[in-house]
């Protein structure tokens, strides 16, 4: 048996048996990653239907009765940048991989200068480095580079782009820079919700709104990239009999309404039971295990990877 996976722009199909459980699942993607299987635990599986918020799939569960369901991986729990060093280097790829589609679809709130360092990064990355030579090729890729709010502006992007990737040395390290400029936006390691803001005690109501909430901050934007809230420390959920209302309560009362906040909530709950486990993961080499050869795919293994066209982020 097998299951299909969206792995952060690629789709993974993963052999399963009929008792192996979400968390094994994770651990053999992982693994086929080079990334030590400890991971998992950062880590989960979302089942998402159209539209659908999605909802998070327990490690303890039975993966079989999801075998027909569209599934989405992804890490759950970033570390933050002070725990950067202690991070396994393909974990880190992965996450910047995670990273980058959550700021190409917009859902994390980046000024126009950082990602255009961000997309330089992002050609150090894939193409290597900047080179005295001509680089139309980047008209086609575009897209894969920054969001569509500044590709429709009247900035000139690719110019932009190409000015960041001159600038960065042979020497330099792009994941890392990478990571280490995206560690300063508001959101990041933050989970998010899309919702409408009800009321406040500022000025925007009734507008839809991303809710994001991590271990160690809590940000409100709104549909128009504005800041409303930032606030570094923990704050309350109140939900409402009706199951759709909820009260954000911390240094300022915000009022919001989402269908998808008890699902939201199981994902705050997984931020909170893992907001120590990077402290406890150490770099240590990747133990390989047997692996049973598909012979209705051309790789070999219990993972193959298949190329992804979704949108979904």
């Amino acid at each position: 048996m097998h299951i299909k996976i969206n792995l952060v722009g690629s789709f993974v199909t993963v052999q399963i048996s009929e008792e192996d459980t979400v968390a094994d699942v994770i651990k053999r993607i992982l693994v086929k990653r080079e990334i030590p299987e400890q991971y998992y635990v950062v880590c989960s599986l979302i089942e998402k239907q159209f539209g659908d918020y999605g909802e998070l799939l327990q490690h303890s569960a039975k993966i079989a009765p999801f075998a027909s369901c569209y599934l989405k991986f992804q890490i759950i729990r970033l570390f933050q940048s002070d725990e950067m060093y202690l991070v396994n280097d393909q974990f880190l790829l992965l996450a910047q991989q995670q990273i980058h589609r959550l700021i190409r679809y917009n859902l994390w709130l980046c000024p126009y200068q950082t990602a255009c360092q961000l997309a330089a990064c992002q050609c150090y990355i894939n193409f290597g480095n900047y080179k005295q030579q001509k680089h139309g090729f980047l008209n086609n890729v575009m897209s894969a580079l920054v969001s569509k709010q500044y590709l429709n502006s009247n900035q000139n992007v690719q110019q932009d782009i190409l000015t960041q990737w001159k600038l960065l040395g042979k020497s330099i390290n792009p994941l890392a820079l990478y990571l280490q400029i995206s560690s300063n936006l508001h959101q990041f390691g933050t989970q998010i919700l899309e919702c409408t803001l009800i009321s406040s005690n500022i000025e925007y109501m009734g507008i839809k709104c991303l809710l994001s909430i991590s271990p160690f901050r809590t940000v409100v934007i709104s549909s128009e990239c504005n800041l409303l809230y930032c606030d570094l420390n923990e704050v309350q959920i109140v939900i409402d009999a009706n199951d759709q209302r909820f009260k954000l309560i911390g240094t300022q009362e915000f009022e919001f309404q989402s269908a998808n906040i008890k699902k939201f909530i199981q994902v705050i709950q997984f931020l909170k039971d893992s907001s120590r486990d990077y402290k406890f993961i150490q770099k240590e080499p990747v133990i390989q295990t047997e692996v049973i050869e598909c012979s209705d795919v051309s790789n070999t293994g219990s993972v193959v990877v298949y190329d992804d066209q979704s949108s979904d982020y």
